[in-house]
């Protein structure tokens, strides 16, 4: 689902998927990091078949906890097969752990 007819959650308007679109005018490619506690599922799903653009998503993941999606094993489809990235977390991450996370 590309989300194009409604709205989901707290973003009514993807600005990021349209500065993504401006940047692909004068970028072969583009990396979107998406750190807050939510999973990014609007952005990644726009790109999820384009290998023009990678999706990183860290995001709180615990039973109930909205949008309830991006697991590890969604990576992409078609072209854009491992394009997308999840990292779900758990509660309490240390600024520790998370740079432990990006460091690998």
């Amino acid at each position: 689902m590309l989300y194009r007819s409604g709205a989901q959650g707290f973003c009514y308007v993807n600005d990021i998927a349209i500065a993504i679109s401006e940047l692909l005018k004068s970028f072969p490619r583009v990396l979107y990091v998406d750190l807050d506690v939510h999973h990014g599922n609007g952005v990644e799903n726009l790109y999820s078949e384009d290998s023009r653009v990678m999706t990183l998503s860290l995001h709180l993941s615990e039973p109930g906890f909205f949008p309830c999606t991006g697991n590890a094993d969604d990576v992409g489809q078609g072209e854009g097969k491992f394009y997308s990235v999840n990292v779900p977390l758990k509660a309490g991450l240390s600024d520790k752990s998370l740079i432990s996370i990006f460091d690998r």
